[in-house]
């Protein structure tokens, strides 16, 4: 089981990838700039949805870290381990 994600870990995917699982969980873009995609994702118990900012590009320089957030709090809401999500958007669509 992972519980550090490493640069390794998170270069198993794409952002492509990523793009395709989120739209597969239901997840919509609210709006997309040439630096982000932002995200709102399940409603919370708060009763407003999930926002989250994804860079746009693999290159920038944060994209790992917020990949990284990404995974651990999609592996939270669904309450599986960070391997199976990091399996689940590696392999959506292939």
């Amino acid at each position: 089981m992972v519980n550090n994600l490493s640069n390794r870990d998170l270069s198993t995917f794409s952002l492509d990838d990523i793009k395709r699982f989120l739209k597969q969980e239901d997840w919509e873009i609210k709006y997309q700039t040439s630096k982000a995609i932002i995200y709102a994702g399940p409603i919370l118990d708060s009763g407003n949805k999930l926002i989250y900012r994804l860079p746009a590009d693999e290159q920038n320089v944060d994209y790992f870290e917020r990949v990284s957030d990404l995974v651990k709090i999609l592996s939270a809401l669904k309450k599986v381990s960070l391997q199976k999500i990091i399996n689940e958007i590696s392999y959506v669509g292939k």
